[in-house]
């Protein structure tokens, strides 16, 4: 068994330079036990939580009376703390692994005309495990990519209204390599996936059939 009393503390500011644009920055720090996910151990239980912080700017812009908003951020997440193997006694952890991810994510939402609603996004990720003792299959993963993390993603979805009712929606989403774990051996291909929907509104009630991988792509979502 093992209590742990954290603070996770938060602060933001937001500046609006004109009406239809604003300016934020904001800083968190965030903590994650030793136990979380049914993880904790012999050799996990006197280990002190995982540290989060995370530095974010951004921007949103409004455009065309507000029939469209585009927003930016930057971020660096850093990770502290991270359980890796203690060098001198294998079978024990130690808190000093030390892992970072700086990031931009670019986001537009609109109307074209009156019926046209257009969506997208797009997401870069520079990721790296800057200090482990761990050697995974062989391989030391200092300096590693952490796995499941895609250097480049996006998507794009369009919606069009039939009727005040009907309407048909369709766009693609694009995922970047990724290693499956990060040892760095092995990688889950790229892949663009093709959605489709089509909805039927009432007036508080909506059905919906959406259909997946319209194409029929092969692609590998995530690994163990």
């Amino acid at each position: 068994a093992r209590t742990d009393i954290t603070w996770s503390p938060r602060a933001g500011l937001v500046f609006q330079p004109t009406t239809h644009s604003s300016l934020y920055t904001s800083v968190s720090r965030s903590s994650q036990p030793s136990g979380d996910g049914l993880s904790l151990a012999l050799n996990t239980a006197e280990l002190k939580p995982e540290s989060t912080r995370n530095l974010e700017a951004g921007a949103k812009v409004e455009a065309f009376g507000a029939r469209a908003i585009a927003t930016i951020s930057v971020f660096r997440l850093d990770r502290s703390n991270i359980k890796t193997t203690d060098p001198v006694d294998p079978t024990r952890l130690v808190l000093v692994g030390q892992q970072r991810t700086d990031g931009v994510e670019v986001a537009l939402d609109g109307r074209i005309g009156r019926r046209l609603r257009a969506q997208g996004g797009f997401a870069w990720l520079d990721a790296r495990v800057l200090r482990s003792n761990t050697i995974s299959s062989g391989v030391r993963i200092e300096g590693n990519r952490p796995g499941l993390v895609p250097a480049r993603s996006g998507q794009v979805w369009l919606q069009y209204e039939l009727t005040a009712r009907v309407a048909v929606a369709g766009g693609l989403t694009r995922q970047g390599l990724r290693y499956t774990s990060n040892d760095n051996l092995v990688q889950l291909p790229a892949y663009t996936r093709a959605d489709a929907a089509v909805t039927y509104s009432l007036r508080r009630l909506q059905l919906a059939v959406n259909v997946r991988n319209l194409l029929g792509t092969t692609f590998y979502e995530t690994a163990s």
